[in-house]
């Protein structure tokens, strides 16, 4: 692909993805293949459209629409059921196009306008410019991992809701593990070089 996610990045989201959905699926089994083939497809087939206009991949590359409300204090995200507000713009709900975000929150009552923000800061890794993969030891096990990124935790359980987790990867079957980022920092792991 020109512009996107590599194919190491497409297998690990997909793996994500099956284990939000709570699916065990083994990256050695021929369903796991055809749904990265499928992913693989529809990313090139959009990063197509982007490029097939060039004010939509303009806008790709300039930043991230959002909806918010009319004093711009307030902003649209994902709830994990329905649409809510928060004051941090880097929390919202972004969309590559205008036309994107206008069709999502067309009967939201709260949305009063769409706005461009700039592109993620420095401490986000953008498609563009891929973060480079740490590997980890855990000092009790000997086994090694890549991290692949920090996300932020979504529960109702006793943890923080919002939490942010260090997601990693386990280099002999491809496990993707979540674990709170200081309890990822304090120790258990040794980076290797």
């Amino acid at each position: 692909m020109k512009r996107g996610l590599d194919e190491e990045t497409i297998k690990a989201t997909v793996l994500a993805l099956a284990m939000r959905e709570g699916r065990a699926l083994s990256p050695d089994s021929p369903e796991f293949s055809q749904t990265v083939r499928q992913a693989a497809l529809l990313i090139s087939e959009y990063l197509a459209t982007l490029n097939a206009s060039p004010a939509g991949e303009a806008e790709a590359l300039n930043g991230h629409w959002v909806a918010t409300n009319a004093p711009e204090t307030a902003y649209r995200t994902w709830g994990g059921t329905c649409f809510v507000w928060t004051g941090d713009p880097n929390l919202a709900t972004r969309y590559a196009r205008r036309e994107d975000v206008e069709r999502t929150h067309a009967e939201d009552e709260g949305v009063w306008k769409y706005i461009q923000l700039p592109p993620p800061s420095s401490g986000e890794a953008s498609a563009e410019e891929p973060q480079k993969q740490r590997r980890f030891r855990h000092r009790k096990r000997g086994s090694t991992y890549t991290e692949l990124g920090e996300g932020r935790l979504q529960t109702s359980s006793p943890v923080e809701d919002m939490a942010s987790v260090t997601i990693y990867r386990d280099d002999k079957d491809g496990t993707l593990w979540a674990r709170p980022v200081a309890e990822f920092h304090d120790g258990r792991f040794e980076e290797l070089s």
